[in-house]
């Protein structure tokens, strides 16, 4: 299992580290946190990273579908 720091993950998704964290906080991307209490630190398994992007395409594509499904036919 490669674990990613969020430096790496927002250099591997081309966003903001502060995004990352936002996104950890909010509970929206995959992560894990090692070790107890506030000394513990945050890690983002790349397999799930990987996972969460693609279920973020589908998404976007079913949006995309159902779009073009309300447009007008003339």
């Amino acid at each position: 299992m490669i674990l990613l720091n969020a430096k790496q993950v927002s250099d591997y998704l081309q966003v903001k580290t502060g995004t990352i964290r936002s996104w950890t906080c909010a509970g929206v991307i995959p992560s894990v946190k090692l070790g107890p209490g506030e000394k513990g630190v945050v890690r983002y398994p790349k397999e799930e990273v990987d996972k969460w992007v693609r279920s973020c395409l589908r998404r976007e594509r079913r949006i995309t579908k159902r779009q073009e499904k309300a447009k007008p036919l003339f």
